[in-house]
């Protein structure tokens, strides 16, 4: 924990995640004083079919408000110490609200309701799609959700006036200033990748009447000030600059210090992705990896994706220890992990693919698999986690090589932020795999680049924030060993990804 002092100022950054809600009350440059969290505030309902999700707004709100507070309250400031709020949320999240700006839907990226209506734009406008936004499938964005209403809920689209991105929603319950942030607007489609403007040729091919003469604001800009009632709530000062800093995955970059054409980093939290800085728009012509925008000006993201990783190593902890306290296991795992690293493993677990074309993200097979039969050492429960930890280094090592095939190489080190570096075998593991030093960051990262991207904007003192971070040396012994097992696990993922689901 940073030293507290009476002349430091201090931000109260919030991000809306895929599984949960964190807050955090951080120095200028990113170190948390007090840090809190909850579940997501999700609900479904009739009308939201098999494949629907929502958030409940007001419960949604009211965990905003009791994890900031206990930010403050565990950080020992004073509230009056706090100069500013700085928010960051999940990507592919829709906010439709009405004129009077009240929640009409509150769609996560979790939310599949509009696959049929994003095939049906797919195959339409894809390529106009493609060219707005690097983004493919239409499903994951806002066009598609909004085409669902219009399908499913046309009475409720009648009322709609805004479609926003979940942070911009944020900002509005904040200050009531509706505006859409471009690097975030990108993730839904609402935003042109290359200009950074509303993309009015996507908005002209559909009639819903909504963003009239939205304004686009630029990542970490203020979009307003925080009002007399939200600021009554946390017992702040009314007034503090309400910065909007975008998608938590570019925002963890900024965190981790990656600002330069040619760096990269993992952000391997709920789900994993690989970005390379760009200092221009990069697309991929195979359509598999998304370009978009990064929140430092004039630079960009190409982003090869590893897909849900952090969920499915709580699933599998979940599923092998039988209980509901998986996340509470996982220092004691990890120390096991840690004691008897040296152990090989006869099971193979297969719980990302190596790739995912993100284009076409369907169901992929995956498993657990074992050499039959059994009769020498069985696998046990550690067996199965140490497996499934490194096939999620293959999967991290098969994105960077898809990525150096397409941009080239990359002299700077590689960074990792996220929750997954909270399991001390995992990075170890995947420094081994890579064979290459790896950078530890913040398993907050995209708390901590809020807090970077708000001092900056507020000119706030972070000249102490250093990026060089805990440094992670391969195990020279066990490189040869890991890539034999890559190499197994590439042909294994190939035979699995070949049968039909």
């Amino acid at each position: 924990m940073p030293d507290i002092s009476p002349n430091t100022a201090y931000l109260l950054c919030i991000d809306l995640g895929s599984s949960s809600i964190k807050t955090a009350v951080c120095t200028p440059n990113g170190d948390i004083a007090g840090r809190a969290s909850m579940t997501a505030a999700y609900r479904t309902s009739d009308l939201d079919g098999d494949l629907g999700m929502r958030y409940d707004a007001a419960e949604t709100m009211r965990r905003v408000v009791a994890c900031a507070s206990s930010s403050i309250t565990e950080s020992s400031i004073g509230p009056s110490q706090i100069d500013g709020c700085a928010i960051t949320s999940q990507r592919q999240g829709l906010a439709v609200l009405d004129e009077a700006l009240s929640p009409l839907l509150l769609s996560p990226n979790r939310d599949l309701r509009a696959v049929f209506q994003g095939a049906a734009i797919d195959e339409r406008i894809g390529d106009l799609v493609w060219s707005e936004t690097a983004h493919l499938p239409s499903y994951l964005g806002a066009w598609a959700k909004l085409q669902w209403l219009a399908e499913e809920e046309p009475e409720l689209l009648r009322k709609a006036a805004y479609a926003l991105t979940l942070s911009d929603w944020l900002v509005v319950e904040m200050t009531g200033s509706p505006t859409i942030d471009a690097s975030n607007g990108v993730e839904s489609g609402l935003v042109n990748v290359d200009s950074g403007q509303y993309s009015s040729a996507l908005a002209g091919e559909f009639s819903f009447a909504v963003n009239s003469e939205i304004a686009i604001t630029t990542s970490g800009s203020i979009s307003g000030e925080l009002s007399e009632s939200f600021a009554t709530a946390l017992g702040v000062t009314p007034g503090l600059p309400v910065i909007n800093c975008g998608p938590d995955t570019q925002v963890a970059l900024a965190g981790l210090g990656i600002a330069a054409a040619g760096d990269t980093a993992v952000i391997a939290g709920w789900s994993c992705v690989v970005q390379r800085i760009m200092d221009s728009p990069v697309r991929d012509p195979e359509h598999r990896m998304w370009t978009g925008r990064h929140v430092l000006p004039d630079h960009w993201v190409l982003e090869s994706n590893a897909s849900v990783m952090g969920g499915a190593y709580e699933w599998l902890t979940g599923l092998l220890y039988g209980d509901d306290s998986a996340t509470d296991r996982m220092d004691e795992i990890d120390a096991r992990l840690s004691d008897a690293a040296s152990e090989p493993t006869r099971s193979s677990v297969h719980l990302v693919p190596s790739t995912v074309d993100i284009s076409r993200p369907g169901l992929q097979f995956g498993g657990i698999g074992f050499p039959v039969p059994m009769a020498l050492d069985n696998p046990d429960q550690l067996d199965v986690i140490r497996a499934g930890l490194n096939g999620f280094g293959f999967a991290i090592k098969a994105n960077l090589a898809r990525l150096d095939s397409s941009v080239g190489t990359s002299d700077s080190m590689l960074a990792i932020g996220g929750g997954m570096i909270r399991t001390s075998y995992f990075t170890s593991a995947l420094a081994t795999i890579l064979d290459e030093p790896l950078r530890l960051g913040s398993p907050d990262a995209s708390l901590a680049g809020a807090a970077r991207m708000a001092a900056d904007t507020l000119g706030l003192d972070s000249e102490h924030f250093s990026e060089q971070g805990t440094i992670v040396e391969p195990n020279k012994s066990h490189v040869s060993e890991f890539s034999h097992l890559y190499e197994e696990w590439i042909d294994r993922s190939k035979r699995l990804s070949d049968i039909p689901i």
